[in-house]
């Protein structure tokens, strides 16, 4: 009976551990890429030394170049994704940002230029590398193939017949 209990207890231990890995992370400090759960854990770490420290060491970097690094390793990743999941396909913006939030190593869109989804899905229209539209209260964005081979995959390559003997 008691190592049913003890069980249970494990059990209860490993489920809430889960739960605490698995739950959404609202607040994300920029300069030690650090996610917190809440204002309260964000909070105790920005007073905490080893933030304080990297905030030091931060003022000599240049920021300019840290948020431009962080755009564009986000764009790439997105995009990335946007190709190998979606391909030429029309798909709404928010499924696409939220599976590249499920990769655990994603860049947070916090730490871009871009503070809304809506601002980084106008950016990749100008410059050309999605097609975007506005619909039904949504955003929605086509992936433009660039590669050439990628394009051609569905044609049929001609055949030179004329050497042909």
């Amino acid at each position: 009976m008691v190592d049913k209990l003890r069980g249970l207890r494990l059990q209860q231990f490993s489920n809430k551990m889960k739960s605490k890995r698995f739950r959404k992370l609202r607040f994300n400090c920029g300069i030690c890429e650090k996610q917190c759960s809440d204002n309260n854990e964000y909070k105790s770490h920005c007073m905490s030394e080893s933030h304080l420290n990297q905030l030091q060491t931060s003022d000599e970097m240049n920021w300019k170049e840290h948020v431009e690094k962080s755009s564009q390793e986000f764009e790439d990743g997105f995009l990335e994704l946007m190709r190998r999941n979606h391909g030429d396909n029309r798909v709404a913006a928010r499924v696409v940002y939220n599976e590249y939030l499920s990769d655990e190593k994603h860049v947070n869109q916090f730490a871009t230029k871009w503070s809304r989804l809506k601002d980084f899905v106008v950016d990749l229209g100008v410059s050309g590398k999605c097609k975007m539209e506005f619909s039904e209260n949504e955003w929605f964005i086509t992936y433009i193939v660039r590669d050439s081979k990628a394009k051609g995959m569905n044609e049929i390559a001609p055949v030179d017949v004329s050497n042909a003997e």
